[in-house]
């Protein structure tokens, strides 16, 4: 699997700007934004998405279920983000969090038969809700944002579908 990365300065969100692409059959595609204006969580929540972050959907057409799927999404991004920073955890079902604030979030929506995956990363943004907390912040250095996308697409094409991963991190932290 091979995904074509596509790049826009603004969008109104992500997940939506991938719909537009699939309707022409567009298949294995990231949208990635510097910023959006409507991001979205769960439950229809508002997700900031000031410069700075990762803000990125991609689709896939994965015949699995959509529970293991969301576990294999937080697994591996969990694996690319302990890369920067350790001390990092899942709060289930779909954060990632350090010392009780969100680093990340996962939006996965069914949309025409393809998993529509939603993921928002606070990197090098200061500005973001009190409950939320950027890697920079946390580490004190500014990052490469192109590059922790291409280090998650790395670990999602190449790491089996397998939750031990997830059970240890969420289970025994």
């Amino acid at each position: 699997m091979k995904f074509k990365i596509l790049r826009y300065t603004e969008v109104d969100s992500t997940q939506n700007q991938l719909k537009r692409l699939l309707i022409n059959k567009k298949r294995n595609y990231v949208v990635v934004a510097r910023r959006q204006r409507k991001g979205r969580g769960r439950y229809g929540r508002r997700w900031e998405s000031p410069d700075g972050g990762l803000w990125f959907s991609f689709n896939v057409d994965f015949k699995m279920e959509r529970e293991k799927f969301l576990i294999k999404v937080c697994s591996d991004l969990l694996m690319t983000l302990t890369g920067f920073v350790p001390y990092l955890n899942i709060k289930p079902p779909n954060d990632i969090v350090y010392e009780g604030k969100k680093v990340a979030g996962i939006l996965i929506e069914v949309w025409r038969g393809y998993y529509i995956t939603g993921i928002g990363v606070n990197v090098n943004n200061l500005e973001h809700p009190d409950r939320a907390i950027s890697i920079s912040e946390i580490t004190g250095e500014k990052y490469d944002i192109l590059k922790i996308l291409k280090l998650f697409l790395h670990n999602f094409i190449n790491n089996p579908v397998d939750t031990s991963f997830y059970v240890k991190n969420v289970l025994y932290s």
